[in-house]
């Protein structure tokens, strides 16, 4: 179900973890946003507050505080999809 929701494009999944960490390995359809670039490609890749977003990391961390910012922006469909191993699972 969670990858034919990614396919049919009802889902923008963000890595934010470093450009380095994406190419070792990330979610199929995934778009790696590095949480020290988060404003700029949030508005660069045209992500609304009206998108569902699911944001990963390595552990959970960097995609709670990106996950913040965005509720705080006024993003409502948004959750923390934790870690790349818990995300990588679900697919």
């Amino acid at each position: 179900m969670f990858v034919e929701v990614v396919l049919a494009g009802k889902l923008v999944i963000i890595d934010v973890r470093t450009r380095g960490e994406f190419k070792s390995g990330h979610v199929k359809g995934a778009i790696n946003i590095p949480y020290n670039e988060f404003f700029k490609g949030i508005r660069k890749n045209k992500i609304y507050p009206d998108h569902r977003i699911t944001i990963y990391c390595a552990s959970g961390g960097r995609s709670a505080a990106a996950l913040n910012i965005l509720k705080s922006q006024g993003y409502k469909y948004v959750t923390n999809g934790g870690s790349i191993g818990k995300m990588l699972s679900r697919t």
